[in-house]
C-alpha cells in the first residue's frame, strides 16, 4: 500500500526588524507592539534588534527574538549577523533612513520603512535608500517627495490601537490624569495639550512657538490650561528645550501641567494617554515637520480634534482640526540641506481661538474618531502590511537564499 504523498505548506519569508523594542516608550516602539505580532499571526517568521530597549542578553518574546543592541548606536554592527542567524529574508528597518549605513548590512535584503519629514528628499536619505532591496514609506507625502527623486516607494502608514484610544467619559477621564500628574488640572478649564518629545534645539515640535501661542489665548481666556506631556529639559536632557525657563518668563506658571516626569521614562500606559486625550479640548501639534504623526491620529481616534501644519505628513492625518497655512511659516535649512516650516506662533493662536470657539462640539469629537479609524492597527495590517510583504515576498522567491532557507 503506497503511502499518501503530504504535500508541506511553505513557510513564509522571515522578518528581522531593527527598531526599538517593542515595549519601548517611543514611537518607534509603540508601532514594533502593533505590527510585529500581527505580522506574525500572518504567518511571517518574525525576530528584532532593538538597538534602544535592550542590552546585554537575547530575549525569547512572544514567540520570536529579540536581540540587544551592539556597540554601534543604531545596532548596525550586530543587525547583519541577528539577520543571518534568524534565518530571515530580509531586514526591515523602522527608523531615520539617514543614519543607515548601508555597507554594513550589505549582506542582508535591505527593506528600509522611513520617515520623510522635510523638503525636498534629502541627500543623505536617497542615497541610501537608493541601495535598498525595497522601500516602504509611512506617508503620501513621502511618496511624492521620493517620486521627484526618481525613487519608487511602496507606502504602510502608521497605526494606532483604535481599541486603546476611544471616546469616553470626560470627567472621568480628568480624574484618571490627574490621580498620575504631580499638580492637578482644575476643572471646568479648556484644555490644549502638547504629546511631543522634547530633543534638540530648536525644536522640531516647536515647543516654543506653540506655548508662545498659548499664553495669547490665556490671556484673552484664563480658562485656558496647557498640558504638556514631555519632558521639561531643565538639565540639558536629549538636548531639549529647558521649558521651566521659558514657561516662568511667560508668567504661565500656574497654567501649564506637566506628567510625573520619573513614570514617564518607563511610558506611561495606554489608559492614561487615552484620559490625556480625552481631557483635551485640542491637541496642539503645529510643528516643523512630521514623517508621521502619531499623536496626531492617537488623539483623534479618541474624538479629540486637533491644530497642525499645513506641510509634510500632517495635513493628511488631519480629519477634524485646523491647519496653520504654509505661508503662515519661515523656512528652515536642516542639517541634512534642506527645509522644514518654522511656523508663526500668531498663525498658531488663531487656530487656538477657533478651537476655544469650538468647545464641546460632538460633531467635530464624532468627524475625529471616524477619520482615525482608517489607521486602525488591524486595518493597516490587511490593506497594508499583507499585500505589500506578499509583494516582497514575491520578489524574493525565486532567489536561491530565500528557497534553501525554506527547505
Amino acid at each position: 500500500m503506497s503511502k499518501k504523498k503530504v504535500i508541506e505548506t511553505p513557510k513564509k519569508m522571515g522578518i528581522h526588524v531593527l527598531s526599538n523594542a517593542a515595549w519601548a516608550p517611543s514611537g518607534y516602539g509603540v508601532q514594533a507592539r502593533l505590527f510585529m505580532p500581527r505580522l506574525q499571526k500572518l504567518g511571517y517568521q518574525m525576530s528584532m534588534t532593538a538597538f534602544y530597549g535592550l542590552q546585554g542578553h537575547t530575549l525569547n518574546m512572544d514567540g520570536y527574538v529579540v536581540f540587544p543592541q551592539g556597540y554601534h548606536p543604531y545596532g548596525l554592527d550586530v543587525a547583519s549577523n541577528n539577520c543571518r542567524m534568524s534565518g530571515a529574508d530580509i531586514l526591515l528597518t523602522n527608523m531615520d533612513a539617514w543614519v543607515i549605513e548601508p555597507q554594513m548590512i550589505d549582506m542582508t535584503n535591505w527593506v528600509p520603512w522611513f520617515p520623510v519629514d522635510s523638503e525636498p528628499l534629502a541627500p543623505a536619505i536617497e542615497s541610501r535608500v537608493k541601495q535598498s532591496f525595497e522601500r516602504i514609506v509611512y506617508s503620501k507625502f513621502a511618496i511624492e517627495q521620493c517620486e521627484k527623486a526618481g525613487l519608487s516607494t511602496e507606502y504602510i502608514p502608521m497605526a494606532v490601537d483604535t481599541k486603546a484610544f476611544f471616546p469616553a467619559d470626560r470627567k472621568a477621564a480628568l480624574e484618571l490624569l490627574n490621580a498620575h500628574i504631580p499638580v492637578q488640572i482644575p476643572q471646568d478649564n479648556f484644555v490644549v495639550s502638547m504629546v511631543a518629545m522634547n530633543k534638540g534645539n530648536p525644536s522640531r515640535k516647536a515647543f516654543i512657538q506653540n506655548i508662545r501661542a498659548f499664553k495669547e489665548l490665556h490671556l484673552k481666556h484664563p480658562d485656558t490650561v496647557l498640558y504638556l506631556h514631555t519632558g521639561k529639559s531643565d538639565n540639558g536632557e536629549m538636548g531639549g528645550i529647558p521649558l521651566t525657563d521659558y514657561i516662568t518668563e511667560l508668567g504661565l506658571t500656574d497654567c501649564v501641567f506637566f506628567p510625573e516626569l520619573a513614570i514617564m521614562i518607563n511610558g506611561y500606559p495606554d489608559d492614561f494617554m487615552n484620559a490625556i486625550y480625552n481631557t483635551s479640548d485640542v491637541l496642539l501639534a503645529c510643528t516643523m515637520g512630521e514623517g508621521f504623526g502619531i499623536p496626531i491620529v492617537e488623539a483623534q481616534s479618541a474624538g479629540c480634534p486637533v491644530i497642525v501644519g499645513d506641510w509634510t505628513s500632517m495635513p493628511e492625518l488631519c480629519f477634524s482640526g485646523w491647519k496653520v497655512d504654509k505661508k503662515d511659516t519661515q523656512e528652515y535649512r536642516t542639517f541634512l540641506g534642506n527645509y522644514m516650516y518654522s511656523p508663526n506662533w500668531q498663525a498658531i493662536y488663531e487656530k487656538l481661538e477657533l478651537a476655544y470657539d469650538a468647545k464641546d462640539n460632538k460633531a467635530m469629537r464624532d468627524l475625529a474618531r471616524k477619520g482615525a479609524l482608517a489607521y486602525d492597527a488591524d486595518l493597516v495590517t490587511e490593506k497594508y502590511w499583507k499585500p505589500v510583504m506578499e509583494k516582497i515576498e514575491a520578489k524574493l522567491r525565486d532567489r536561491p537564499k530565500f528557497i534553501e532557507a525554506k527547505k
